[in-house]
């Protein structure tokens, strides 16, 4: 009986720490991201898994077809001051469709933390529907280097709009 109880407890508690999916307004208000939405990408290093990325799915609430999509997002990784030489690459995907990519660096500067800061600006005519977004944020170099490199704090802004197909543009 008390392994019923338990386990109903356990099943409890974890419905309630799933995550919320967040939601895109298609023209809407920019949706603020935090780590807490980013789940990890890990691969096995030695006898641990290294987190080489993150990713985190956002719903876009738009129902008509796009004539237009425009990516617009800004972003902020800090990481601890011993690994803040490092690259990233981030990758929007659209419905699985890869739409925006940037490149960003952080760096030390006369024991100075520099964060890196990916920057989207990407305007997409051959999107047709979007009812995901996906951010892929991966660390550059090697599975050591990934391993070593610790994300603390993850910061995005991220904004979609566009023309339904028969809008004037």
């Amino acid at each position: 009986m008390k392994q019923c109880i338990a386990a109903l407890l356990s099943l409890v508690s974890l419905s309630s720490i799933a995550a919320e999916v967040p939601v895109i307004e298609l023209d809407g208000a920019p949706v603020k991201l935090t780590i807490d939405d980013f789940s990890p990408i890990t691969k096995r290093f030695g006898p641990r898994d290294a987190i080489v990325g993150y990713e985190a799915l956002i719903d876009v609430n738009s129902d008509s077809p796009l004539s237009q999509l425009i990516i617009e997002s800004d972003g902020l990784l800090k990481t601890k001051w011993y690994a803040a030489n490092f690259g990233v690459t981030t990758r929007f995907y659209c419905s699985g469709t890869p739409v925006a990519m940037s490149k960003a660096f952080g760096y030390r500067d006369l024991r100075k933390v520099v964060y890196a800061e990916p920057h989207v600006e990407e305007i997409r005519y051959d999107i047709a529907t979007c009812s995901q977004l996906k951010i892929e944020i991966t660390k550059d170099g090697s599975l050591s280097r990934q391993f070593y490199t610790q994300i603390e704090s993850i910061e995005f802004n991220v904004s979609l709009s566009g023309n339904q197909q028969g809008e004037a543009e």
